[in-house]
């Protein structure tokens, strides 16, 4: 898993999706994600429901979280 592999992934999304797998990744809030990306605040935690059954979303989530992990130094 490397940056190339994320940002292939973000590639294939349209821009409230790629906004919602980073803002996401900031503070683990699907809810807060999703209004910060764009999406209106009535139908955000439904969004981010939607967002985060995305095969794909949820891999790129998955994959900037090992990223991540791995330049820090964490091993779970």
């Amino acid at each position: 898993m490397n940056q190339q592999d994320v940002e292939d992934w973000e590639n294939e999304f349209t821009a409230k999706q790629r906004a919602f797998v980073r803002e996401y990744l900031i503070d683990l809030n699907a809810t807060q994600a999703s209004i910060r990306a764009g999406y209106s605040a009535r139908t955000a935690a439904e969004q981010s429901s939607r967002l985060l059954r995305n095969v794909k979303v949820a891999a790129a989530i998955s994959a900037a979280q090992k990223l991540m992990a791995q330049r820090t130094n964490i091993t779970a």
